[in-house]
């Protein structure tokens, strides 16, 4: 009995002790958001992917408390840098028309299979759901999007 007791003491002291342990700083936010970068569009559609899509896909990531628990924080910290790896709004308008095509097309398409905003974000998040509302807007942006590419294509 007084070897389990001291295999769980040192358990909740290593788990404790990992808390203090730095956090990988390359992932965090950066301490200023070139604004001249940020997604410029309508008011609305802003708001709408600010609230779903930010926290993984911006370097604005509101990073709660639950995401900084020690082993959790790997989890969020890989999750949000992939996600920054493969579209981030905070560095939108520097990709070329073409990028922008392509990946507004596949933010919409992602939205109507419901794979984002990810359900295990959702069930934390509720307000990150996007109404068809909401959806109808982001499909007309991208649309447009999609035609000005077009025209610049001719």
């Amino acid at each position: 009995m007084k070897k389990l007791k001291l295999i769980l003491l040192l358990l909740v002291t290593s788990f404790f002790a990992l808390q203090l342990v730095p956090k990988n700083s390359k992932i965090r936010n950066p301490k200023a958001v070139d604004q001249n970068l940020e997604i410029k569009v309508d008011t609305t559609i802003h708001k709408s992917l600010r609230r779903a899509c930010y926290d993984c896909h911006s370097n604005q990531t509101n990073w709660l408390l639950y995401t900084k628990i020690f082993p959790l924080s790997l989890y969020f910290e890989h999750e949000v840098e992939e996600a920054r790896e493969e579209l981030n709004f905070s560095i939108w308008e520097s990709f070329s028309l073409k990028k922008k095509s392509k990946k507004s097309f596949e933010i919409v398409e992602s939205l109507e299979l419901k794979e984002m905003p990810p359900e295990n974000y959702v069930a934390l998040h509720a307000e990150a759901k996007i109404s068809p509302k909401e959806l109808e807007a982001i499909k007309k942006w991208a649309d447009d999007i999609d035609k000005e590419y077009a025209r610049n294509q001719q």
